[in-house]
């Protein structure tokens, strides 16, 4: 794409402008919006690229590396919960990628994190999934409805004994 390799030389003005081109085209391109934002954070005006972005997200919410841009845009707005959240996204959509970039920010230590998936060792600190279905494991492991209650296990009852205190006859 023209526009990433102007703006990757430091032709901002000159990426922007094809990249808003692309866009009067065509509207149903994440990437495109990815790099006009990317463009805004390069620009120093990380405000301005929070549109894009979401509009990025709108169209592909998987897509790891706008989530990063996102994340960097909200941390240099100092909105340091958003750009957590963000970058927690990313890591988790692409942890060889985004792992180190999310640790460095301070959200989780993703290379223990991948680790404990690679040995599918359960740990309390395991990220939540960032789905929007409200399942839960414990849900899925019970095989009903989630409680978040223990099941007593049942244990056979002792036999009864007489009021004489002989066992039952049998």
């Amino acid at each position: 794409m023209a526009a990433t390799a102007a703006a990757n030389v430091g032709q901002l003005d000159e990426a922007a402008g094809l990249i808003t081109h692309s866009l009067a085209l065509n509207q149903q391109y994440a990437r495109s919006f990815l790099v006009l934002g990317h463009i805004e954070i390069m620009r120093g005006r990380p405000e301005h690229a929070l549109a894009p972005l979401e509009s990025a997200l709108a169209l592909d919410a998987n897509f790891a590396r706008v989530h990063y841009e996102l994340a960097m845009a909200l941390s240099n707005l100092g909105n340091r919960t958003g750009a957590r959240t963000h970058m927690d996204v990313a890591a988790e959509l692409q942890p060889s990628e985004y792992a180190q970039a999310a640790a460095d920010l301070g959200v989780k230590s993703w290379q223990q994190v991948t680790q404990q998936k690679a040995q599918k060792v359960p740990s309390a600190t395991s990220p939540l999934p960032t789905s929007s279905h409200s399942g839960s494991g414990e849900k899925e492991a019970a095989g009903g409805k989630a409680t978040g209650r223990r099941r007593r296990r049942r244990t056979p009852k002792p036999a009864m004994s007489s009021p004489s205190g002989d066992p039952p006859a049998g």
